[in-house]
């Protein structure tokens, strides 16, 4: 758990602080692919932290609100053995544009599945909200690190809170 931390937090400092622009920013937001890797910390029949690994699609509604789908795969090890949780998810995002950085909030809803040889699978549903930041590198590349909590079940039976960083790519023009 504390190497998963310290690589978090070195991914984190790198993208906030060791960029440079290289490019005007443009002035049309665009759906963008996003791919990360990171840490999820996790309270469901049992507690830990275990890699993860995120795909997400963003599509902006406006100048400044993104809707962004997301999959995110893990292999928590639970007090009845080794299980995958998979969250898909979909969020409304605020990003503020200020030059090459984007600082953002979200909240969301979604579906978690717990599996495992030991106990039964099924999917119950999320609220996350995110905060993170996207750092542009060129017009069409950069980077994003996002803290999120997510309740699992309405009544927040089991939490995660997840640490993703990644590489953004923007499609289009």
């Amino acid at each position: 758990m504390r190497t998963v931390t310290q690589v978090s937090f070195v991914l984190l400092l790198a993208i906030f602080t060791g960029v440079t622009p290289t490019f005007a920013q443009s002035a049309e937001p665009a759906t963008s692919l996003l791919a990360g890797a990171g840490a999820v910390n996790f309270d469901l029949s049992g507690t830990g932290t275990t890699p993860a690994f995120s795909v997400r699609v963003s599509q902006p509604l406006g100048a400044n609100l993104v809707v962004e789908g997301s999959l995110l795969v893990a292999k928590p090890e639970q007090q009845f053995g080794d299980s995958t949780l998979i969250v898909t998810e979909a969020q409304l995002q605020y990003h503020w544009r200020l030059d090459r950085f984007s600082p953002y909030v979200g909240a969301g809803i979604g579906a978690a599945r717990v599996s495992s040889d030991f106990a039964n699978t099924d999917w119950d549903p999320t609220i996350s909200f995110a905060g993170g930041s996207r750092v542009h590198l060129t017009e069409r590349i950069g980077l994003f690190g996002e803290f999120r909590l997510r309740g699992v079940e309405w009544d927040f039976v089991g939490t995660t809170t997840d640490v993703i960083g990644g590489i953004v790519v923007r499609l289009g023009r």
